[in-house]
């Protein structure tokens, strides 16, 4: 048994995210940049032909903005964020910025063989106490002689921005960027929540809090989003994981979703060596469980037939999986390259399980 899926990095690398996402969407005759924010690919340095396309794009948005402010209209600013492409993680390497002089310079300067993801940049967040977050949530792949299923999970948690948000000071990742990495070089880091972290409930009293006027439920409208997103980004990945076969491989992704102040969610990235430091109340209790969880799940069931826990005195399926918490959203068995629609019933735990 191995804790790593072959292929992975067609998830984790944000290139190859975009790519995926891209390709998954427009083989359905969709707009991608519904799930994810728009987003150009840098793969040839300063000379890449998509490089100017970004140009041309971010020039015509500057007109736009221009033209909304000559009529007393706010179309927010043209702000893009720069990531590298792939091998990066904690928030090293990205950089937020205004002007296309700093966007090429960053791209120059890394010379060739870098590859860069510029995406727009979310400038109306969601905001908790006028602050920015994201949202943390899991995954989990499997597979077993061949055969992948992928598995959300139900509990996730909020990773605070320890400053107030404002566009006026781009440079400062603490304000922009909620890793944990960056925010804990605040000195007020831990001040306003305990290691920087909310759970879901918690969310949902902010939401009611702040937008009395907007009833959002976080467990029956926005969960259920972020959900339907991850098993879209499995989706696109059919056929580009376990190419060799092992017998009995998994995987657990950490997800990164934003929302703006319209309720609208974005897929950010799926991370492969996520962060599972446990600094705060909430991750001492949800990362345990979800580890635990997938331990449960994707190995327990190789190692002892569902036969013998039946007929084994004192053991049945609740002492196996006490709380399970995984959901399937993907089987590659009954998934394929079948077309889905945005209504799609998503699948509870598996019945297969037993099988």
């Amino acid at each position: 048994v191995y804790n790593h899926i072959e292929g992975t990095e067609q998830l984790g690398f944000k290139k190859h995210l975009f790519t995926n996402m891209c390709q998954y969407y427009d083989s359905l005759h969709k707009d991608p940049f519904n799930a994810i924010p728009t987003t150009f690919l840098i793969s040839d340095g300063i000379y890449d032909s998509e490089l100017d396309k970004f140009h041309e794009y971010f020039v015509a948005n500057d007109e736009l903005i221009r033209l909304a402010k000559n009529d007393g209209k706010m179309l927010g600013e043209n702000v893009w964020i720069v990531k590298p492409g792939e091998n990066t993680n904690k928030g090293f390497g990205i950089g937020i910025y205004k002007t296309m002089t700093d966007i090429r310079k960053v791209v120059r300067d890394a010379g060739k063989g870098r590859t860069f993801v510029i995406q727009k940049y979310l400038e109306r967040p969601l905001l908790i106490d006028d602050r920015k977050f994201d949202i943390r949530c899991f995954a989990l792949l499997t597979a077993v002689n061949g055969k992948i299923k992928g598995y959300f999970y139900k509990d996730g948690y909020l990773r605070t921005s320890t400053k107030p948000y404002t566009l006026t000071n781009i440079a400062d990742n603490i304000i922009h960027l909620t890793n944990e990495t960056i925010q804990k070089q605040c000195p007020d880091f831990g001040k306003f929540e305990t290691g920087n972290k909310l759970s879901y409930s918690d969310w949902q009293e902010h939401i009611f809090k702040q937008n009395k006027n907007y009833n959002a439920n976080v467990y029956k409208q926005l969960i259920p989003q972020i959900k339907q997103l991850v098993a879209e980004s499995i989706r696109s990945v059919h056929g580009k994981l376990d190419l060799s076969g092992k017998q009995n491989t998994f995987e657990i992704l950490g997800y990164d979703f934003a929302i703006d102040s319209e309720f609208h969610i974005y897929l950010i990235e799926a991370n492969i060596n996520s962060c599972l430091v446990m600094r705060s109340p909430i991750t001492s209790i949800i990362i345990p469980a979800m580890i635990d969880n997938a331990i449960r799940f994707a190995i327990d069931p190789l190692l002892i037939p569902f036969d013998d826990i039946i007929n084994y005195p004192g053991i049945g399926i609740t002492e196996l999986l006490p709380e399970l918490k995984y959901e399937l959203i993907y089987d590659s068995d009954l998934d394929g390259d079948k077309t889905y629609v945005e209504d799609e019933i998503l699948q509870d735990i598996p019945q297969d399980f037993i099988n």
